[in-house]
This record gives structure tokens, C-alpha cells and sequence, in this order.
């Protein structure tokens, strides 16, 4: 049952990960973050770099935001010890979009 709960608030908190930010955005972002930070250490960015930096940093927050609320959706309710229903999923998919607002 916990494996259950478990995959199904990762498959939600996925879908809502995805609304933030595609997976394409997100490995985008990650390898602009990496020639923006080597900018940045050599002294060669401009403050449109900085400015991109600050907004990738700023999705990160969220899709982390998201993901340290689903860990802790998970501990709740396995420790509930019941299925989920789909009003619990429901449930669990507003705290996961609020957690990344």
C-alpha cells in the first residue's frame, strides 16, 4: 500500500512540476544556469544575465517548493495508513500547486 500512495503523490506532484516548468524548460534553464554561472565566475555576465539567473532561480524555488510538499504528503498519509481516494488526490493535487505558487 505505501509503495501506492507513494508513486501515486510522485505522479501528481509530477504533472504539477510540469505545469511550472516543461521538462524541456527545465533542462534548458539548467544548462543556461550552468554558462550563465561561468559568466558570472569569469566576470563576464550583463545584468540580463543576472536578471535570467534570478528568474531560474525563481522556478527552481517553486518546483522545489512542490517537491519538499509532496515528500511530506507522502509521510502524512502513509502514516494515515488508507488508499488513497480521488478526493484525497484531488486534495493532494491543490496542496501541490499551492506549494508552487
Amino acid at each position: 500500500m505505501n509503495e501506492r500512495i507513494v508513486n501515486s503523490i510522485k505522479y501528481i506532484c509530477s504533472l504539477v512540476i510540469i505545469a511550472i516548468a516543461p521538462e524541456w524548460t527545465q533542462r534548458n534553464m539548467l544548462a543556461e544556469a550552468l554558462l550563465i554561472e561561468n559568466l558570472q565566475r569569469r566576470g563576464l555576465s550583463t545584468p540580463e544575465h543576472d536578471a535570467r539567473a534570478l528568474e531560474i532561480v525563481s522556478v527552481w524555488g517553486r518546483i522545489s517548493a512542490v517537491r519538499t510538499r509532496s515528500n511530506e504528503l507522502e509521510a502524512e498519509y502513509i502514516a494515515a495508513g488508507h488508499e488513497l481516494s480521488a478526493e484525497d488526490c484531488e486534495t493532494i493535487k491543490a496542496a501541490l500547486v499551492a506549494a508552487g505558487e
